[in-house]
């Protein structure tokens, strides 16, 4: 390995103290495989759980935060408590193999797709 990229393998500690265990970070992709009740399938959780062996993070594909935010099918959702055991093990998935875990978050606003949200309880 070239001397210049040595220091994209070794650990890196964020201002808040968090520590990666190198530079390198997965960009967030969309796998529009979430089930329908829009929580993570067991395809995105092993999509994820394959990837996070290298980096010290990975960003996982965008998740709805309110109801009337959803932008595509196969979107997994962050809009409800309810969600909370879905996104852990997204979470666990790629914690488990050595990299931290950051969710992108998302609001389709004037794109979100009229039949794929709720209508909004006044």
């Amino acid at each position: 390995m070239k001397e210049k990229y040595k220091a994209l393998f070794e650990p890196f500690t964020l201002r808040n103290g968090v520590q990666l265990k190198n530079r390198v970070i997965m960009a967030p992709m969309t796998t529009f495989s979430a089930n329908p009740d829009d929580t993570a399938s067991d395809a995105e959780i092993n999509h994820y759980a394959a990837r996070s062996n290298g980096p010290g993070m990975v960003i996982t594909a965008c998740a709805y935060v309110q109801e009337n935010g959803k932008g595509f099918e196969g979107q997994f959702a962050a809009d409800r408590d309810e969600m909370i055991p879905s996104l852990r093990k997204v979470a666990s998935s790629i914690k488990d193999r050595g990299a931290k875990a950051i969710i992108q978050l998302y609001h389709g606003g004037r794109l979100a797709v009229p039949h794929l949200i709720q209508t909004v309880k006044q």
